[in-house]
């Protein structure tokens, strides 16, 4: 225990992504670049302006759904959806360059699903009421731990995630949490991201 993922979205600016990200560096683990709606051109265009912007090195940032666009970059690899289907040609480049592979799940089947089409990590959510899935019930902590114990690649929690919610949340043995709106909505995005790693890596 103790990854910090951090994803940045369309609903923030750029300038707004670019302060964060050049504040958190030092504390997150992964930048993700999660962009719905925009063309795989757009998602390379804004990438390439957070790297030039923050110093953010390519191997910390992961691309969702757009695999060609992490390619392109050579970053740290990319994120899908829990439905999508990769291409084994695809998934043996990722593999040539050592880009991670990693997938969203909702459920202990999909979670297995991933591990056995060799995904490297799993996100699980969303464990806590989350203003980004309105009117969904959350998975909570229990659920988290089931899929936790029946895979063998990290998983890491998502879906309001706070700091005061980190202890419970580790005590079900995922490998970290993703966040979004607890470090970018934040006044200090730095010291909450430094607080964040601090909390996970804590006792």
């Amino acid at each position: 225990m103790g990854t910090l993922h951090l994803i940045a979205g369309p609903e923030y600016s750029q300038e707004h992504l670019t302060e964060v990200i050049h504040e958190v560096l030092p504390w997150v683990d992964w930048i993700h670049l999660r962009m719905k709606g925009f063309t795989g051109k757009e998602v390379y265009q804004k990438a390439v302006r957070l790297i030039e912007a923050t110093e953010l090195p390519p191997e910390k940032l992961l691309i969702n759904e757009h695999v060609d666009v992490a390619l392109a970059l050579e970053c740290g690899g990319v994120h899908l959806p829990e439905q999508s289907v990769l291409d084994p040609r695809m998934r043996s480049l990722l593999s040539d360059k050592n880009m991670r592979l990693g997938r969203s799940v909702h459920s202990v089947a999909a979670a297995h699903r991933g591990a056995m089409e060799g995904v490297d990590y799993l996100f699980f959510g969303h464990i806590y009421p989350s203003n980004s899935k309105p009117g969904l019930p959350p998975q909570g902590l229990e659920k988290l731990e089931q899929v936790v114990q029946a895979v063998d690649i990290p998983v890491f929690a998502i879906g309001g995630i706070t700091l005061e919610r980190i202890q419970e949340v580790k005590k079900t043995g995922c490998a970290g949490v993703a966040v979004i709106t607890a470090i970018f909505n934040h006044s200090r995005p730095g010291l909450m991201a430094q607080a964040f790693k601090q909390s996970l890596l804590g006792g």
